[in-house]
């Protein structure tokens, strides 16, 4: 038995690649049986799709999924109706809890075995007459294209199944999704909103819990080592800091004496320099406080040493530096290994934990339904500069990597709008760029989380500038496609 999953698609017009390889593969290779998956939570959406593959004359066996969250809606769905109607067999399945699985699937192969689905969808008198002839009368007697007159007719069908099959128990109300849309959705709200939720993801993955993992991962993992579960880190880094201060005004005496030759009488200046951005500034200090930092020196007699606090992990070039040194290893091939490969694989690595805590919550974003209204969202704005909303997804994916964000725009149906996301994507920082974005931040503007959220936003400048260049060239002149884009309902992300 061979089972070919085939892209997931809304219907069988070649308008995207997915519905193209769908199409081709049924009418070519015609399989034995088509098991369709579709959402129970959107019936009328989905049914456009199985109304199509009913008249292939392969049988077709339809699972409902999401019936978990139909039954927790309220919502009560006829399958038996559904399955009269559609002329098929019909099952409830809940991929999330593995409900009704092994039922989709032997009835597939059944299906395959002994099934025959008989088409029960018929047009109107009208259109059927029409059909019988050329579509150029079918448009000409209804005063429109042929496929919108059969799109119409098939939703007009769909509309007449989902009306005896489905009980919505809050029906005419608004659900919950639909009030959060009227906030993030709103025409004055939507962009404030998204700017702010995109600056707390970037705030959160560049400054906090991103910055605080990556920091671990370079001077922990790829560096000396860390403290396990941070035992003894507060008291080492109260004696570095003590150290490092007394240090830096015993400095600042002996560079006195060196440079005019005697001993100050009073106050005497010392350097200090910000780890982060490098910035030397000079300070001033008495006689009295450098009696006192040396006293500090004196006492510690050298640096604090971080294994002697608490439970001392040591890092990867630490361990590979002392068993290159206990297998007498030369000097070459020592520094080779440590300074080269490790250090190189660790800078690369050491920026991972950031772009994953960043990808995590882009991911949990569209996985909860948020992206979807972003698009929508944007839509109007995009169009303005001769983009689509659903260019904003290939350009959301060209933040992690612009490979596979060019490769989402085949999602696009106008090969117009295709193009030109294509051509726009990769101004949108990806996951490479990120380090040299926070380096840029450490280095001049202090690490402030500004740089990292206004680096996309001149991505996204850069795209409407492109846009406007390119709408006015005769290969992207006119006008955008329609959008058209299902919203799906918030849920937690699985």
């Amino acid at each position: 038995m061979t089972i070919t999953d085939l892209p997931g698609i809304y219907s069988l017009s070649p308008y995207t690649l997915e519905e193209v390889v769908a199409r081709n593969y049924l009418i070519s290779e015609r399989p034995d049986a088509i098991l369709n998956l579709i959402d129970g939570t959107n019936l009328e959406r989905n049914l456009y799709l199985t109304t199509q593959l009913t008249e292939l004359g392969i049988p077709v066996v339809v699972a409902v999924n999401m019936m978990d969250v139909v039954e927790k809606n309220g919502d009560q769905i006829n399958t038996a109706e559904l399955s009269r109607q559609l002329g098929c067999k019909v099952v409830e399945i809940s991929a999330l809890k593995g409900n009704g699985i092994m039922e989709a699937a032997e009835a597939a192969i059944d299906a395959a075995k002994n099934g025959k689905t008989v088409p029960m969808h018929t047009f109107s008198g009208t259109v059927e007459h029409a059909l019988a002839h050329i579509e150029e009368a079918a448009e000409k007697e209804m005063d429109d294209d042929a496929e919108s007159i059969i799109t119409n007719e098939r939703y007009v069908y769909i509309g007449s199944i989902i009306k005896g099959c489905l009980k919505k128990k809050s029906a005419g109300k608004l659900t919950t999704s639909d009030k959060i849309d009227r906030i993030v959705t709103n025409r004055f709200l939507g962009l404030p909103i998204f700017a702010a939720i995109m600056f707390l993801v970037y705030y959160i993955s560049m400054v906090t819990v991103g910055a605080n993992a990556t920091d671990w991962a370079n001077d922990g993992l790829f560096g000396d080592g860390w403290h396990l579960l941070g035992i003894g880190s507060s008291d080492y880094e109260a004696a570095a800091e003590e150290y490092g201060d007394a240090a830096l005004i015993v400095d600042g005496y002996d560079a006195y004496v060196e440079e005019n030759g005697a001993e100050p009488t009073g106050d005497f200046p010392y350097e200090v320099e910000d780890e982060e951005t490098l910035e030397v500034t000079v300070e001033t200090a008495s006689l009295a406080d450098y009696e006192a930092a040396l006293a500090v020196v004196e006492q510690y007699g050298e640096e604090p040493d971080p294994a002697a606090y608490g439970v001392w992990v040591p890092g990867i070039p630490v361990l590979v530096g002392n068993a290159l040194e206990a297998a007498g290893a030369a000097d070459w091939l020592a520094g080779l290994i440590n300074d080269g490969i490790v250090a190189g694989v660790g800078a690369v690595l050491g920026f991972v934990p950031q772009m994953l805590v960043l990808f995590l919550l882009l991911a949990f974003l569209e996985a909860c339904g948020y992206m979807a209204r972003i698009a929508f969202v944007l839509d109007r704005i995009f169009r303005k500069f001769g983009l689509s909303g659903k260019s904003f997804i290939p350009m959301l994916i060209g933040t992690g990597c612009g490979i596979p964000g060019i490769m989402a725009s085949r999602t696009i149906e106008n090969e117009r709008d295709r193009r030109m996301t294509i051509m726009t994507t990769t101004f949108i920082p990806c996951g490479a760029k990120v380090p040299f974005i926070a380096m840029v931040a450490g280095a001049i503007f202090g690490g402030s989380a500004w740089v990292a959220t206004s680096a996309y936003f001149v991505g996204m400048a850069a795209i409407i500038i492109s846009g406007i260049m390119l709408k006015k060239t005769k290969m992207f002149s006119g006008d955008p496609a329609p959008f058209v884009m299902e919203l799906p309902a918030y849920h937690m992300p699985t």
